[in-house]
Parts: C-alpha cells; sequence; structure tokens
C-alpha cells in the first residue's frame, strides 16, 4: 500500500526531501514505517523517539496502523520563547 510522507525541519534536512510516497506493507503500524524511512540516514534512527508524528494531521503513537493514502509528518519536537 502507498504512504504519503511529509518532512520537516532537521528530519527533511536529514533524509533529502520534503515529500514522498513509499510504499509499505499492509498493517504496517507507524513504528514499523519510521524504521523504514529513518533507517537510511545516519544519526535520525537514534533520534526516533524524540520525534513527532501525525497521521493525517493527528498526532499519532507508534502502534497506530497506517492505511492506504494516509499522510504521515514527521518533524522534530520544537521549542519556543
Amino acid at each position: 500500500m502507498n504512504v504519503s510522507i511529509k518532512t520537516f525541519a532537521s528530519v527533511r534536512d536529514a533524509l533529502g526531501y520534503d515529500e514522498r510516497t513509499v510504499s509499505v506493507r499492509d498493517g504496517s503500524s507507524v513504528a514499523e514505517l519510521l524504521r523504514e524511512v529513518l533507517g537510511g540516514a545516519p544519526g535520525l534512527m537514534e533520534r526516533a523517539e524524540s520525534l513527532l508524528v501525525a497521521v493525517n494531521e493527528e498526532y499519532a503513537a507508534g502502534d497506530r496502523i497506517v492505511r492506504e493514502n494516509d499522510v504521515v509528518a514527521i518533524f522534530p519536537m520544537v521549542s519556543g520563547g
């Protein structure tokens, strides 16, 4: 099944793209998707627990199952003052 990935800030810089469609197996979780997407970026997988993920504009935990045509956004936590 196909899922759209959108990346922001340091995640975008590490992966080298803003948006991409990836193919994952049916029943994949957010955590499995992150392993697949982040695995090719040195140092990024080690930071996976500090990244935020949204599926279809709603924050999602690692056990959330992604579905065909979902839009998954991956971005670092931000802070401001």
